[in-house]
């Protein structure tokens, strides 16, 4: 089994009584330097959370099973509402308006709060580098987003490997196909595509994306072990790429946490020969991803192309590049959703959607993470 290593960051806004939200800061959550860890049964760290400007961040450890990874993330939400004054509950809404002013004026706003503190991005459309510079205390909106690390083991992904040592223009294929396969279907199935496009207006863009090196995840791993978080961290350096268009809704449901990781890990990071796959996507193909992840500009129409493109997927992978992924491929083995399929899902998932974040939903893994994740939704 190709062992794919998965990881996030993910944000949350606080909400008081009233719906109004409210700096982390200002309910004790600490910065990052000062993180909380989280344990579950008092044997063992399962991740983190902390303070990125407004919002609450959370972390669990990374790993190679999205259901672990996500019963992890939800321990550690469970530990945010804990700590939340009586009436206040986390939001996965992608932006909200605040009280800039207060925020401006009050002396005992942190620094931290002040800024947006995002590190350089790349973009794989434009090859440029992006940095936020808009002073955070000129804009009366924070935005949040859920931020997926897929990291390559070179025994298993060895072409991609030497594809992120080669630089950020040697991977931007991956992250093309992924705005496609993931991030169109993320904006679809939204059901605040308004607050979307608000958010990418800061940050977010289709192909956005940063190169990271983490400690790779061991396979003997004692999960008894007191020194579990700190054990799980081998020696050995591996890349990853930081996936940074998804928002925070995403991870309001099981089946949509799982199907990012799903999606990148079946069906993207196998692809050894990506210039069989660029080749499918044409200059004015690209620009019609981004105008609709970025502004929803015909988001049913690219929809509709997503049924046809992993259709022709499917044959470049079985006469081209003579894969299969995983064992069965996932589009094969399960067949490729139509655009009514999705439209179900689009219905069903928003009919979901939960403001209030609640406590002891449990994820869980499958072994397809395209069908087995979305198609449960219907």
């Amino acid at each position: 089994m190709l062992k794919l290593e998965l990881g996030h960051d993910t944000e949350y806004f606080i909400m008081d009584p009233d719906g109004k939200p409210v700096p982390a800061h200002s309910v004790g959550i600490p910065p990052k330097e000062s993180a909380i860890k989280v344990t579950e049964t008092g044997s063992f760290v399962v991740g983190q959370y902390f303070r990125d400007g407004y919002a609450v961040e959370v972390n669990s450890l990374p790993g190679v099973c999205r259901g672990y990874l996500f019963d992890d993330h939800r321990v550690v939400v469970d530990a945010i509402l804990d700590k939340l004054p009586s009436g206040y509950y986390l939001s996965t809404t992608p932006a909200v308006d605040i009280d800039i002013k207060a925020l401006r004026e009050n002396p005992e706003t942190p620094e931290d709060v002040k800024t947006f503190g995002c590190s350089p991005t790349f973009n794989a459309y434009t090859g440029k580098k992006n940095r936020i510079t808009t002073n955070a205390l000129n804009v009366p909106f924070r935005t949040i987003a859920a931020h997926f690390h897929f990291g390559f083991r070179e025994e298993f992904f060895p072409e991609a490997v030497e594809k992120i040592g080669g630089g950020p223009e040697e991977v931007s294929t991956y992250i093309k196909l992924a705005d496609f396969l993931i991030g169109i279907p993320g904006t679809f199935l939204s059901p605040q595509r308004e607050l979307e496009y608000q958010r990418r207006s800061l940050y977010g863009k289709a192909g956005e994306f940063r190169i990271h090196y983490h400690p790779t995840v061991k396979d003997d791993i004692d999960d008894e072990d007191e020194d579990y978080a700190e054990n799980k961290k081998g020696k050995t350096l591996i890349p990853s790429l930081e996936y940074r268009v998804l928002s925070t809704l995403m991870v309001r449901h099981s089946s949509l946490a799982s199907f990012a990781p799903g999606v990148f890990r079946d069906v993207i990071a196998p692809i050894g020969h990506l210039d069989e796959v660029a080749s499918l996507l044409s200059p004015a193909f690209q620009q019609d991803v981004q105008d609709a992840i970025n502004e929803g500009k015909n988001l049913d129409s690219m929809m509709r192309e997503w049924v046809k493109f992993t259709t022709i997927l499917c044959e470049v992978y079985r006469t081209k590049i003579g894969t299969t992924c995983q064992g069965d491929h996932v589009f094969y083995d399960c067949g490729i959703p139509s655009f009514s399929d999705w439209e179900r899902m689009r219905d069903y998932s928003n009919s979901y959607y939960e403001v209030h974040i609640q406590k002891g939903h449990r994820y869980v893994d499958g072994h397809h993470g395209f069908y087995s994740g979305l198609m449960a939704l219907i």
